[in-house]
């Protein structure tokens, strides 16, 4: 008995992670995982060969299903899901508006919207438009979301001097837009919400 009892520990001290690869070849001996490209034995989330540690679109981050991770030379200013949850879109410090897929975080559609920072973004709920606005030019445009070709001309948003765009939201059924437009600082104008009818 006391023979198969050293057995069984000497046989689980060579892997005790339990991931099939050996400690000693193992770059992760104690976080079980399958990668093989860059490290041997470490959590691969995604399964695609190369460790979490190295994959920018994964992380180490328990308790959810999906985790991506989308790091960036910019800062991000907002971002909206598509109502089938399918993609993501983003405004950054550079002015641009991108879609990406949710699940492997791959560029689907980009365009510089301003040369401002793009601070507000919003996905109608019927999934055909998407917004985008700037505080720096009191500035909002709507584009189709399939291919992110502007629909009208730019919206104004400016209603006084010191205002900025603090919010955009569809309707359910993507008829309308709202803009809710706030002061930047303490001057300036009371706050304003202007509805934009998107057909006309």
């Amino acid at each position: 008995m006391v023979i198969s009892l050293f057995s069984i520990i000497a046989s689980a001290s060579n892997d005790n992670d339990e991931d099939g690869v050996l400690n000693a070849s193992d770059d992760c001996p104690y976080a079980p995982g399958y990668s093989t490209v860059d490290r041997l034995g470490c959590p691969d989330y995604d399964g695609d060969g190369t460790s979490d540690i190295n994959d920018g679109w994964t992380s180490i981050n328990p308790g959810f299903a999906i985790d991506l991770s989308l790091t960036s030379s910019v800062d991000f200013w907002d971002v909206d899901h598509s109502p089938d949850g399918e993609f993501v879109l983003s405004g950054d410090d550079s002015g641009y508006l991108r879609i990406r897929n949710a699940t492997t975080g791959a560029l689907i559609a980009s365009i510089q919207a301003f040369g401002d920072p793009t601070t507000q973004v919003a996905w109608s709920n019927d999934g055909r438009f998407v917004a985008a606005s700037t505080d720096a030019q009191d500035t909002v445009k709507m584009y189709h979301a399939s291919n992110l070709t502007q629909i009208h001309g730019d919206i104004s948003a400016d209603v006084g001097g010191g205002d900025e765009v603090k919010d955009l939201a569809f309707s359910h059924d993507g008829e309308m837009l709202a803009i809710a437009i706030g002061r930047s600082g303490n001057g300036g104008t009371n706050g304003v919400v202007r509805v934009i009818n998107t057909s006309d």
